[in-house]
């Protein structure tokens, strides 16, 4: 089953479908779920989850997904806790060993880093932000609020990337290790900022625009990091099956 997200007026309708026979556009969620257990789907609550789910029952965290998911026009989201029946050990033994294939084709999976629990939501406020009064115009006597925070180096930013906020939440649990091994293209909520993840490349937001001469040396440098080191291991693999057949 998966999430379908309709958009009617600025509002967002969310209603659990059985997947489609087609293929189709969607995203997954990698979260924590916290102390306690998110919003979920049981037996006896599927009926009414295929009818409507309630946006304000929604836990913040999910409200954030569905809405980056929209946002980049991919109207289908997977979420474990809905999308598995969470009382049913038929079907959680069923739908669990395919995780790895759901992660694996997901368009996009948002993993909301920063967030210990299903109430945080993806978006932290960034710790190191200032602000600043800025004061305008001809006489100085209108005023505006700017915000303001200190940017990385490429370099610096390329060993930030690497580490990857390791001491966040999210990836204390090791359900993660596999979502972020299989999944093509991971968009990372930290606790500063939004970082961008494939098999070949990885970006942050503090990493441009800069001088030709220290991109240079950015590009220059290779990039290893896990999920690059993982695809490169899985196509090796590939390569030897292929050819020993």
């Amino acid at each position: 089953m998966i999430l379908k997200i309709e958009r009617d007026k600025g509002k967002y309708e969310i209603v659990l479908v059985e997947g489609p026979e087609h293929n189709i556009k969607y995203s997954t969620l990698s979260h924590c779920w916290g102390n306690e257990q998110p919003l979920t789907t049981t037996t006896t609550t599927l009926h009414s989850r295929k009818m409507r789910i309630d946006w304000e029952t929604l836990p913040k965290t999910f409200q954030d997904a569905i809405i980056i998911s929209a946002s980049l026009d991919v109207n289908y989201i997977w979420i474990d806790s809905l999308c598995i029946l969470q009382d049913d050990k038929t079907d959680w033994a069923s739908e669990s060993v395919k995780m790895g294939l759901i992660y694996q084709n997901s368009w996009l999976t948002i993993a909301a880093a920063a967030a210990p629990d299903r109430t945080f939501g993806c978006f932290p406020a960034p710790k190191d932000i200032k602000e600043y009064d800025l004061k305008y115009g001809s006489n100085g006597d209108s005023l505006t609020r700017i915000y303001a925070r200190k940017v990385r180096a490429p370099i610096d930013s390329r060993e930030h990337l690497e580490k990857l906020n390791n001491h966040l939440p999210l990836f204390h649990r090791a359900w993660v290790f596999q979502e972020r091994l299989l999944a093509y293209r991971i968009l990372y909520l930290c606790e500063d900022e939004m970082v961008f993840e494939c098999a070949t490349y990885s970006r942050c937001e503090c990493s441009g625009p800069y001088t030709e001469k220290v991109l240079q040396r950015y590009e220059g440098t290779k990039y290893s990091g896990l999920k690059f080191r993982f695809h490169g291991l899985l196509n090796q693999w590939h390569s030897h099956k292929y050819f020993s057949t």
